[in-house]
This record gives structure tokens, sequence and C-alpha cells, in this order.
């Protein structure tokens, strides 16, 4: 086992800032401190006092496999929102069915009971036998979305993390965290969240040289929170390594509505009657595709065109359906581009998303 890195001093991250430290196991908030945090929900300084003053949101759990193969010529990578993966063991079924050498993943829990207390991360790279880098995005203080609230009745998280993470046989080097928003806007009932928006990036040799990777999830209240959102991390890219090759994805939300509306059905028909292609391509509706563009970022060799969002044994969400999920390729070549369904051997949906795969070679 690689020894930890020592985290840097703790301080509250502005957006755009690179938090560069890893560990071998997040800490964990005591159950009474995140019970006391419930008394300040609405109050977005006690977010940021919160999140200054706790680790597990400035480093990133890091576990190295026991054995690496040589940097490859090409890289068989995927991306999937896997929706808390409450479902490991058939998450990581169909993940070595799809045989990827990376997995860049969104919605990961640690220790939320709607996930049935898992590490699912860790639960996932066990059954790969891969390592491992996990960030904490978000400390769930309560149950979860309307559903989860209502099956977990009663329940309370051991841990309540809620994150992005990097499944993979590579050797992950430099790992770190990208803070994208620091508005404390998800402290908030129902469902309140303490923490911020962020995306975890690490460095990956290749035979040609190393290049960056990074798995985001974005804004979903309005395309122009995702357009900043872009900026901060493209300027944070940047920084993170100069001139180095990126593969970006994500979930980066692109429903070309705010989120008053993305869940009115009558209102998105009306929307496809104005334009029948609209969710299938976002661009023109979500400026943070301009924004990489000029950046020198491409997506359209790095992705199938169809919808992303799938629905969930229990009828939700109803069509029609967005394109949230993106791969996006800077000084890299990107070919075979696929999506593969998130669901089971019984066809029954393990994620709300569908899982997106491309092939990347340095350009």
């Amino acid at each position: 086992m690689m020894p930890a890195r020592p985290a840097k001093p703790l301080k509250w991250s502005t957006i755009g800032d690179i938090a560069e430290a890893s560990c071998e196991a997040l800490p964990v908030v005591p159950l009474e401190e995140r019970r006391e945090m419930l008394a300040h929900i609405g109050d977005p300084s006690a977010n940021e006092r919160f999140v200054a003053q706790h680790r597990a949101f400035r480093e990133v759990e890091l576990r190295l496999p026991l054995a690496t193969p040589p940097p490859p010529q090409t890289l068989r990578v995927a991306f999937w929102n896997v929706e808390r993966c409450k479902y490991p063991a058939a998450s990581a079924r169909l993940a070595g069915r799809v045989g990827a050498g990376l997995f860049l993943l969104a919605e990961m829990d640690l220790g939320c009971a709607r996930s049935r207390q898992a590490h699912t991360t860790a639960a996932l790279a066990d059954a790969l036998g891969c390592g491992y880098a996990y960030g904490c995005e978000f400390i769930e203080l309560g149950l979860g979305d309307r559903r989860e609230r209502e099956w977990h009745a009663g329940e309370e998280n051991s841990v309540g993390y809620y994150g992005n993470a990097m499944v993979t046989g590579h050797a992950l080097r430099r790992v770190a965290m990208i803070t994208l928003d620091d508005s404390g806007i998800w402290f908030e009932p129902p469902a309140p969240r303490i923490g911020r928006q962020m995306a975890l990036v690490a460095t990956v040799d290749f035979a040609g040289g190393p290049i960056t990777v990074a798995a985001a999830h974005f804004d979903s209240e309005a395309p122009r929170h995702r357009a900043a959102n872009m900026e901060a991390l493209l300027d944070a890219l940047e920084r993170y390594a100069p001139g180095q090759p990126v593969l970006l994805a994500g979930d980066f939300n692109t429903k070309t509505v705010d989120v008053a509306h993305r869940d009115d059905t009558a209102f998105k028909q009306r929307l496809l009657a104005q334009d029948p292609l609209r969710f299938l391509h976002p661009e023109p509706y979500e400026p943070l595709f301009a924004i990489a563009a000029d950046r020198g970022y491409d997506w359209r060799d790095a992705n199938v065109v169809a919808t992303t969002a799938r629905q969930r044994p229990d009828g939700e969400p109803s069509p029609p359906f967005f394109r949230n999920d993106f791969i996006f390729v800077s000084g890299l070549t990107a070919s075979e581009p696929a999506i593969v369904e998130a669901i089971d051997e019984n066809g029954v949906a393990i994620s709300d998303h569908e899982m997106l795969v491309v092939t990347i070679a340095r350009g």
C-alpha cells in the first residue's frame, strides 16, 4: 500500500480550487455532528464553515491495484452515473461484461441507508479486482429523494457520503478534487446536503505520455450555472496539468431547462413540438458546449447521439428523456463510442442513467 500523502492545510474551497491530497480511508464525520447541522439548514455560511472544517471534503480516498499493466496505447473508458450504486453486485457484473479499463463514476454512496450502508466504490472495485479513487461531494443529512425517504423511513445514514469515483486496474496519480460550486444551495429541505459540487481528477500514464482524466457532476438548476461549472473546471484542469491531453466525462445535467421545469411533462412536450431534436442535441440551449469547443474540447466523436436517461422499475422518470451524459476529449482521439443499457441480467434497470463507453488514444 502506498503511503497516504499528507493533507494540505484546511481552508474553505473557492470555486476552481484544486485539492490534491489522498488518504487510505476518508475520515467519518460523527453522527452527532451531522445531526447538529440540521439546526442550521438554509444557512449557506454554515455549509461553508462545515466544509472548511472537515478533511473529507479535501482528500481523495485512494487504493491502488495490487499490480498494474504497462501504459496502454489505447484505453476503453466508461462513464456511468450509477444512481447511488444501490445494486453493486449487478453493477459490477455489468461493468465486467463491458470490459473497460477505466470506469469514471458519479453518484456513488458510502454509508447511506438507501444503498444498504455500503462503500459502493470499494465493493465495485473488489468485484472487478481493481483499485479506486473516491471523492466526497456531499454529506447526506437526510435519506435522499422522495422515494428514498419513503422506502427508508426511520433509518439513518452511517456515514452519508455521496460523490464521484474512478475504478481501474491502472495506476492513478495526482488524484485531486476540483471545486465547482460553493453556494451551499443544496443545504435545504427536504433532502439537505452539506458540501459542494466537484470533479474528481487524476493522471493516467499512456505509452505516449500522461493524460488527465476527470469525472464530473454538474449543476441541475439552470443552463447558466452549468456554463459556470464548465468555465471553472476547464480553467482548473489547465492549471492542474498545463497542455496535457484530457478526457472529461460526466453527468452534465444538460436538460436545456431550469429545474422548475425538468419534471413538467407538458412543458417538455411543448418544447419538443418547437424543436423535436432539443433533448438529443442540447448544444444550442446549453452554453457549456460552446465554452468547451472554444477551449479545444470535442464531444462529437466520443458519444452516440441518444438520450442517456433510463426509466426505473417504479416508472420514474417519465418520458421524454434527456441527454445528460457526455464524454469530452482534448488532445486525444476518440473512437467506437457506445451506450450500454443500465440493466441487470433480467432486464431490470439498476440506474436511471445509461453507461457511456469510448476508446481513446493520444492524438
